[in-house]
């Protein structure tokens, strides 16, 4: 039986995945409310729960009242540590917003800080390691000059329009910490997530945040919903975290009857139904609610073509299929420049990558690569 390490400073314990199975029952059984399904070493408990980024979540619910001393005390002390990382982000994102927004720039916050102050209890409750913001396509290169006045800047990594849909900045934090933020102009890396949610249309619907400040907005929380599943399925499918799911359940459960229409409409019209839906069941399987099972059951019920999300529900995905895919759904036009942003990236990435060598050779290289992943794929 495979057991796996888990290390922390000054401590080394060893579970077996049935264990960790176990646990793992147990900690989303907690996170729904119900009993726990059977009786599992609380260091095995604590270990998930740190580890799935649920600890503040699990700390909350009835079962952690019943953890011996030693684990229990080591739980809490995750939650605090990790409260107290999230209040530095918090701060450093509240400064960003609120200069892209003196400088006229229009960005909503997405994802994990989004959520933090949505729909959790208490923002610290969602832990995240960096903030994703959305901008509109030509906003990237104002974002980046207001972002470097502020002691952001860019991380190395494949540029381009089409390869990514998004840019990534850092700065300096306390105690060596760095401060990341994503910016994207598309919702997901496939080109297709752009049909499947726009972003324009993210972007105008968009809805106050106050926890972040004035300048502060977040999505709607059926396009927030909808950008979960699209998430989840392009990126992450069928291996779920229980915090993803989590985020699922209670954006499933904050939706009011306007939203719980707006979605299923949405995601009919989009042709991401059978998406959703998979999302949603994944999400029900391990952390049940009725909220979930009613969006299931009338996504179901529906009558719409599914084909422009089914794809990112295929677990024998590979690099190789989901450029073909990208390539069939754009057109050959923008399919070639796909391609093209794959095989010659840029000199800055190029030179991180490939050290001294002549950009000719690392080009050459950088291609061989990739046909033997495609081979291989």
């Amino acid at each position: 039986m495979a057991r796996v390490r888990y290390e922390q400073p000054g401590l080394v314990r060893v579970h077996s995945t049935l264990t960790l199975a176990g646990a793992r029952r147990a900690v989303a059984a907690a996170l729904a409310g119900r009993a726990l399904p059977e009786a599992i070493d609380d260091d095995a408990l604590v270990d998930v729960a740190i580890a799935a980024r649920v600890a503040a979540l699990f700390a909350a619910s009835p079962a952690a009242g019943k953890l011996r001393d030693g684990p229990a005390a080591r739980l809490a002390e995750q939650v605090r540590h990790t409260a107290l990382g999230l209040a530095v982000l918090d701060e450093e994102l509240k400064r960003a917003l609120s200069a892209l927004g003196d400088a006229g720039v229009e960005a909503v916050v997405i994802k994990g800080a989004h959520l933090a102050h949505a729909v959790y209890r208490a923002p610290w409750m969602r832990p995240r390691a960096d903030t994703d913001l959305l901008i509109p396509t030509q906003a990237r290169a104002a974002c980046e000059r207001v972002l470097a006045r502020l002691g952001y800047t860019g991380a190395v990594h494949v540029r381009g329009s089409l390869i990514l849909g998004q840019f990534h900045v850092e700065r300096p934090g306390p105690a060596g910490s760095r401060h990341a933020l994503d910016l994207h102009w598309r919702l997901a890396a496939p080109l297709a997530a752009e049909q499947i949610l726009p972003a324009r249309r993210v972007l105008d619907a968009a809805q106050p945040l106050p926890g972040l400040g004035a300048a502060a907005r977040g999505p709607a929380l059926h396009d927030a919903l909808a950008l979960s599943c699209l998430h989840l399925a392009a990126h992450h499918w069928p291996s779920c975290d229980l915090l993803w799911l989590m985020d699922v359940r209670l954006l499933a459960l904050a939706l009011d009857a306007r939203g719980g229409d707006a979605f299923v409409a949405d995601a009919c019209e989009r042709r991401y139904r059978v998406l959703a839906s998979a999302v949603l069941a994944a999400a029900q399987q391990e952390l049940p609610h009725s909220s979930l099972l009613e969006l299931i059951r009338r996504l179901d019920a529906a009558n719409a073509d599914d084909e422009g999300g089914t794809y990112l529900l295929d677990s024998q995905r590979t690099p190789a299929r989901d450029l073909l895919f990208d390539v069939r759904h754009a057109g050959w036009r923008t399919g070639a420049r796909l391609i093209g942003e794959h095989l010659f990236p840029d000199r800055e990435y190029m030179r991180a990558s490939f050290g001294a060598r002549p950009l000719p050779v690392a080009y050459a290289a950088r291609a061989w690569r990739g046909a033997r992943r495609w081979i291989r794929g």
